[in-house]
Order: structure tokens, then sequence, then C-alpha cells
């Protein structure tokens, strides 16, 4: 899965830095069936249309699985995760 930002974080005391982590949603059936790496992304105001990689496996048959993204900083924060989930059927 490719990753970007459409708007450039902001500049927050000084940093303008957003991390992201996947995190499985408490609604998946199968939190296990699925790996993904990397776990935790970085962009900035310079990077922030530089496509990343999401590798996501599927380890074992089950039933479907969500990745929710939890945005940290860059004002990122606010974005409600549940309209970046990423789900894998």
């Amino acid at each position: 899965v490719q990753l970007w930002l459409n708007p450039p974080p902001h500049l927050i005391n000084g940093n303008d830095t957003v991390i992201i982590e996947w995190h499985p949603s408490t609604a998946s059936k199968c939190n296990d069936c699925v790996t993904w790496t990397p776990k935790q992304f970085s962009f900035n105001s310079i990077n922030f249309q530089q496509t990343q990689t999401l590798c996501i496996t599927r380890v074992k048959d089950g039933q479907d699985v969500r990745l929710i993204p939890i945005f940290s900083g860059g004002g990122f924060d606010i974005v409600d995760p549940e309209q970046s989930q990423i789900s894998i059927y």
C-alpha cells in the first residue's frame, strides 16, 4: 500500500513531524491473521508527498482485518482514524 500526505504537516512547537502507527481495529475478527512492515511511518514538511510503502502479509486464513492508523503530531492528531483505515479481506 502506497502512503503519503496530501497537505503538509503543521509546524507545532518547532516540530513538523507526523508519526503514523498502524494497529488492528478492535472490530477486526482475526487480529493475528496479518503482519505489516514497517510498524511506523514518519512524514514532515519535506517528505510529505513522497510515497512510503506499507507491506501487508496475510499469515493465516481468517476473517477480515482492519488496520487503523494512529496519527501523532503535525496537526494530524485530530484526523479521524476510521477515515483512513485499511481493510484486508
